[in-house]
């Protein structure tokens, strides 16, 4: 009897251990890297809306409900398919960015020759979190900028307001409590000058993108999305 009961406690425990192992797997997933990209990678990212982008004094901005979920869910030939989707819970965007609210979007990312490619079927590249680009495909450098250090300020950053490209790097940049030790920033204001939207990109190899936001020369306003936390 000893032994039997010996053995049933062995076999809960074991089982016990097996479901803990199971649970901290489903949490634990993987952040999405451009440096090690593999199928299961998933990032999360927070909606936000801010203001006065041409005011340098100003860095207001709200989180809202929004969370928009992307993931690595294929590899093949052209490179790593890209899902994007909303959380059900996510509010109506009602004029925000990106595509209708309740899309599911694909699309490829492929790095090749310091470049990341991120590669639409469609005419143009659809994504919550890029923007709507009328370039397919839609390119980043994999290398890092060297050209000057900018800081990042609320939803936007401390460069001064010019209606132009600029480019540049961040350091030690903390978001949700995680810190971030170097990252490259793509101010991209050009299209302002002929009163069209400016788009600001924080990412790198490492850590994937971390931050993004467009904003227009009419209102000065903007949205864009931040990366979560663990």
């Amino acid at each position: 009897m000893k032994n039997l009961l010996f053995l049933f406690i062995g076999i809960l425990l074991f089982s016990s251990c097996n479901n803990n192992n199971s649970v901290n797997n489903q949490q634990g997933k993987q952040k999405i890297s451009f440096s090690n990209l593999q199928v299961g990678q998933e990032s999360k990212y927070i909606y936000l809306k801010g203001e006065d982008y041409r005011n340098p004094d100003s860095s207001k901005f709200r989180y809202y409900k929004d969370t928009l979920i992307v993931q690595v869910v294929d590899k093949n030939d052209s490179g790593y398919t890209i899902k994007e989707f909303l959380s059900p819970y996510s509010e109506v965007f009602n004029g925000g960015i990106g595509p209708n609210y309740n899309s599911i979007i694909y699309y490829t990312v492929r790095i090749e020759n310091d470049t990341i490619f991120f590669i639409s079927d469609t005419y143009y590249l659809h994504s919550y979190l890029l923007g709507v680009y009328y370039m397919n495909p839609f390119i980043l450098s994999a290398n890092d900028f060297f050209d000057q250090y900018i800081n990042i300020f609320g939803w936007k950053t401390d460069l001064p307001y010019k209606e132009n490209y600029r480019q540049g790097y961040t350091e030690n940049y903390e978001l949700f409590s995680e810190m971030y030790d170097r990252l490259n920033i793509i101010v991209n204001n050009g299209p302002m000058a002929r009163d069209g939207g400016g788009k600001t990109y924080v990412y790198s190899l490492k850590y994937g993108i971390v931050k993004t936001s467009q904003y227009s020369w009419w209102w000065s306003n903007g949205d864009g999305w931040d990366l979560l936390g663990k």
